[in-house]
């Protein structure tokens, strides 16, 4: 996998507001600029609720320092942010005798598609094994299929009868992995608008 198209870090101060000197990848990802920010305010401007409970862990790493290692663990290491999926990681840093937090950011773009890939990959090639050892079953399916959607042609059968037949050859389907063919069944299935 290649590396992040966004990798930043920035320091936050015992109060957790961002500290001057973040790395520009930061100001990308958030298209702002973040000096004085609380954290909990960036990482959730529009959630009152996970800013509050962040404000609160926050809090608790610094008055309860014998817990430190037992809270950080707590944040968040995944967030949406816009469009980004993003990865978070924590840092103590002893700096003067102050402790500082350092967060380090990595966008998962790049990560997440190689990962879809990954999967479709998967779902393909259990479909192809499934056909490898279910032959005469896949085309029985597809046999009952083509005669369905003659049946469709001719208007031959009720809404009732169509949706009946969609659903079942979602199932039927759905046990020989034919992931694609399924999806769009699905789609169809619950798409009774134009009754």
């Amino acid at each position: 996998v290649s590396q992040s198209r966004y990798q930043g870090f920035m320091i936050v101060r015992k109060d957790f507001t961002i500290n001057w000197g973040y790395s520009k990848a930061c100001e990308r990802i958030f298209k702002q600029p973040l000096a004085n920010h609380h954290l909990a305010e960036i990482l959730y401007p529009n959630d009152l609720d996970n800013q509050n409970y962040l404000k609160k862990l926050l809090q608790r790493l610094t008055s309860e320092e014998q817990s430190r290692e037992l809270y950080l663990p707590l944040l968040p290491t995944e967030l949406q942010i816009g469009e980004l999926p993003i990865q978070l990681a924590y840092k103590w840093i002893n700096h003067s005798e102050t402790i500082y937090l350092m967060v380090i950011f990595s966008d998962l773009t790049e990560k997440r598609t190689y990962e879809q890939h990954i999967e479709q990959e998967s779902k393909r090639l259990k479909m192809v094994v499934r056909y490898m050892t279910q032959t005469a079953e896949f085309k029985s399916a597809l046999q009952e299929y083509h005669f369905f959607l003659s049946q469709l042609e001719k208007n031959d059968l009720t809404f009732e009868e169509i949706f009946r037949a969609i659903h079942t050859f979602k199932g039927n389907f759905s046990q020989l992995e034919m992931i694609y063919s399924v999806e769009k069944l699905h789609q169809l299935e619950n798409y009774r608008d134009w009754e």
